[in-house]
Parts: C-alpha cells; sequence; structure tokens
C-alpha cells in the first residue's frame, strides 16, 4: 500500500474503532518521512483525536514545514500543540513568528497561551492589545473575563459595557455568546448577580437554540447503565487479575472543585500533572464487550484479556499526554459514568468523588461558558435533570463499590485544606506534603473554566453564592 493509500485508510480505521491499527499506520507514515504534503494536517487531526500525543505532534511539525512562513499554517500547528498540551511549545512558536502574524491573532492566541500556564500578566496584556484592535471579539472578552476582577470603576469594565448594543443583533450568533458569558462574570464581580444573572441567561438562551437537551434520552442512558452493570454483574466477572497499577480519578459534577483537588494533587512530589484526558473512554474504543451484558457469557480468560488490553491502552495513552509516573490523575468530564469498568480494569485504582453544595454548584453551572458544549447547563430545569441523574448513577456506584469510592466535601476542602487533605492522602498511600497547600504556585496547564480560579488559594468566596439568588435556584435545595 503506498502512502497515500495508507493515509486514507487511517480514517475508516478510527471510523470502525480500530485505533491500534491507526496509530500502527500514523506511525508508519512518520517513520517513512512519508510525502503526504498536505494530507500531513489531516493526520494530525486525526492522531490527537485518538489519543497519540507524540504522532500528532510530529505530524503537525511535518505539516508545518511544508511552508513554515504561512501565518495560518503557524497559528494551526500552535493550536495543535496546545491542545495536546504542550502550550509552552506551542507560545515558543508563535512567539518566534511573531512578526508574520497578525496583531489580533497572535495577541489572542498569546493570551489564551499564557493564561493556561497560569502567567496572567502577560495574558492580560496580550487579551487586551488583541480587544483593542479588534473589541468585538467575545471570545477574547471571555477569556480576559475569566483572569480578571473586575472592579466598579474599571476602564474594562466601562468598555466592556458600552458594546452591549453591538452585540444584540447580527448574526454572529457563535461570536456574541461568548460575550454575554464576560459580561455577566465582570457584573458578578462587581456584586450584580441580577443584573448579571440577565446576561447569562442571554448567552445561554442562544446556546439552547443551537442544540436542545434531551433530558428524556438522557435519563435512559443513566438507567441502562444501572440495570447492566449491576451487583450481579459484578459478582459474575473478576477484576484484571495482578493489577498493580492505581491511577487516581476525579469524579464530580462540572463546577463541584474536580480541578481545584486536580491543581492541589498534581503540587505532590510524586503525582504527575494530569486534567481532563478523555483517555478512558479512547481506551475502550473497539471493546464493546466492556460494560456489555453479553459480558458475563464469556470465559474468564477471554474477560480477563479484554480488561488487559484496555488497561495497557489507558496507561499508553495517559504517558503519552503527561510525564511518566507512578500516579495519574484522570479528571475527565463524565468518568462516573465508567467506574464499573474502571474498578474491572484497576482494581486498585483510587477514585476521588468531590461534592459541593447543589444550589452554588448549579448556579456555577449556568454561569460558565463550556468549551466542550455542555448542553444540559444552558437550563436551569436541565441542569436540574443532569445533576437527579448523575447523582442516581453515583449512589448505584456507592451501593456497589461501597469503601472503594473516596468522598470529598468541596467546602471542607477550602476551608479546613490541611486536615482535609491529610485523610485524603492517607486514603492514597501518600504522604501529606505542605506544597500542596501552595498549589496555585503550580505552573501546571489549566485548560478548563477554573483557569482563573486556581491561580489563587484555598479561600470560601465560592460558598453560599446562592444565597441571595431567584427563587428559580430553589429546585437544587
Amino acid at each position: 500500500m503506498n502512502h497515500i493509500d495508507l493515509a486514507n485508510s487511517v480514517l475508516s480505521d478510527i471510523r470502525n474503532k480500530k485505533r491500534q491499527n491507526a496509530a500502527k499506520k500514523i506511525t508508519q507514515l512518520v517513520e517513512e518521512k512519508a510525502n503526504l504534503q498536505e494530507k500531513w494536517g489531516a493526520i494530525t487531526r486525526l492522531a490527537l483525536s485518538i489519543g497519540e500525543v507524540n504522532l500528532a505532534i510530529k505530524s503537525a511539525k511535518n505539516y508545518l514545514c511544508i511552508a513554515a512562513d504561512d501565518p495560518k499554517r503557524i497559528i494551526q500547528v500552535a493550536g495543535i500543540l496546545a491542545e495536546a498540551g504542550r502550550v509552552q511549545e506551542a507560545i515558543e512558536l508563535v512567539e518566534s513568528n511573531s512578526d508574520v502574524l497578525s496583531d489580533i491573532t497572535k495577541s489572542h492566541f498569546l493570551g489564551t497561551a499564557y493564561s493556561q500556564t497560569g502567567q496572567l500578566t502577560e495574558a492580560q496584556k496580550h487579551l487586551a492589545l488583541s480587544i483593542e484592535k479588534n473589541p468585538h471579539i467575545g471570545i477574547s472578552w471571555l477569556t480576559l473575563a475569566a483572569i480578571h476582577h473586575f472592579e466598579k470603576n474599571d476602564k474594562t469594565l466601562q468598555k466592556l459595557k458600552e458594546l452591549e448594543p453591538d452585540f444584540k443583533g447580527g448574526d454572529d450568533i457563535q461570536n456574541h455568546i461568548p460575550y454575554w458569558f464576560a459580561l455577566g462574570k465582570a457584573l458578578l464581580d462587581i456584586g450584580n448577580k441580577s443584573e448579571a444573572l440577565t446576561k447569562f441567561s442571554i448567552g445561554n438562551q442562544l446556546m439552547a437554540k443551537k442544540t436542545p437537551f434531551n433530558g428524556v434520552a438522557y435519563t435512559r442512558y443513566i438507567d441502562s447503565i444501572i440495570s447492566t452493570q449491576n451487583k450481579q454483574y459484578f459478582e459474575k466477572i473478576s477484576p484484571l487479575q495482578n493489577s498493580k497499577d492505581s491511577p487516581i480519578f476525579i469524579v464530580g459534577l462540572p463546577r463541584s472543585g474536580t480541578t481545584l483537588l486536580q491543581q492541589v494533587l498534581s503540587a505532590h512530589s510524586e503525582i504527575s500533572m494530569g486534567g481532563e484526558s478523555n483517555c478512558f473512554s479512547l481506551a475502550l474504543a473497539g471493546i464493546e464487550l466492556l460494560g456489555d451484558p453479553k459480558l458475563v457469557n464469556q470465559d474468564k480468560n477471554k474477560i480477563n484479556s479484554l480488561l488487559e488490553k484496555a488497561s495497557d491502552e489507558y496507561l499508553h495513552l495517559m504517558s503519552e499526554k503527561y510525564d511518566e509516573s507512578n500516579y495519574y490523575v484522570d479528571k475527565t468530564l463524565n468518568l462516573n459514568h465508567q467506574i464499573g469498568i474502571i474498578k474491572l480494569c484497576f482494581p486498585n485504582a483510587k477514585i476521588i468523588k468531590i461534592h459541593r453544595n447543589a444550589k452554588d454548584n448549579a448556579w456555577s453551572c449556568y454561569r460558565t461558558f463550556f468549551n466542550q458544549g455542555l448542553l444540559w447547563s444552558y437550563k436551569i430545569d436541565d441542569i436540574g435533570v443532569y445533576f437527579a441523574q448523575e447523582n442516581k448513577l453515583f449512589r448505584h456506584w456507592k451501593n456497589i463499590f461501597k469503601e472503594g469510592i473516596y468522598e470529598l466535601s468541596y467546602e471542607q476542602l477550602v476551608t479546613e485544606s490541611e486536615s482535609t487533605l491529610k485523610l485524603l492522602m492517607a486514603y492514597l498511600n501518600l504522604s501529606f506534603e505542605p506544597a500542596m497547600l501552595k498549589f496555585y504556585m503550580n505552573k501546571s496547564i489549566v485548560q478548563t473554566a477554573s483557569v482563573g480560579q486556581v491561580r489563587s488559594s484555598f479561600n470560601d468566596k465560592s460558598i453560599g453564592s446562592t444565597n441571595d439568588m431567584p427563587k428559580i435556584f430553589d429546585q437544587f435545595i
């Protein structure tokens, strides 16, 4: 098979959930220095989509070499590097080619990248330049708002508010939506919750129009997990034999403190930087029997082989994304759905469930622009449905695995930090380290909506944030 045909067959493998086959083909193309020209761009995206970070980076560099001075290509490759977690390398690429990039493109990218590495002063400087050049870029305002605390006499706030009429009309909804979340956050900073809620509602209404949330279908999905992976299921299936690996999985509702906890744990000397890796879902691609009722009909050797494959794939993908480590921290969204399979693949895994006051948690979700596009977060009632189903599923896991899941209070974490962490570390069989209390000095990458919040020390500012909110949040009491 020639290189072009080999490259074209990669997509087919991915569609057919043959992740390993696709990875082998991309490896061959890279090692044989295939002359793919523009196709290296597609190969880059495909490699990243299956979690092969190093292959994606090598492919991206091949793509860049085709036209190393092309501004669009430079930003595309920088974006790949950032998405792969190599944010500092992305910054260096853009900085070294700043003379060929437009001011707006360069400034917005650097502002975003610097914010993810915790270099907030640099980030604010570049985002301010981006906005100065074009004040109608909604995403630049949102990125700035995430790391900037607005004051009542703030000139930046005044400029933001003056733009409101410009964002009320027009067809560029995708650009307008983040503006409303930025304005809402600014108003919240100065204590105007009522007006802030109005602005967040505008943004959410625009989001909801794009793709509505189907609460009935979601409820059926959660019920199918519960009915399939029940006590009898786990009584008939033995966990992976001789597994010594013990990754750390953080589960919890979005905006419940999962990023904060991940940053705190990553400040420990023995724990690798982690985040929302999506590696477990990628590792399960093509292993369809896991989580299926038919698995119980397989012989023990077949089951063990499937679990080994999933376990090995997961550890490979995590090592691609993060430094080699005995302890990885994974806080991927919807890990709650996979706790049963995690327990089969990694019987020694440490699973931490972080809880937060439901009313505060719901308000935080409603006012957050999720770049992953969480459909349930656009309406208060939909948030209620989602929370109820996620909590129902967690109670199911807790009933099955009992002490195999550690529960942690967000409120205790931020108000009784040291004592709470000492208990947690005892569960992890690791010693508490004082550096964990200074997690905000950790320069690890943060690419979630908490990008600005986790750069500050423990505080209780978010506790009771809904005490004076309208009754629409009372369903979460």
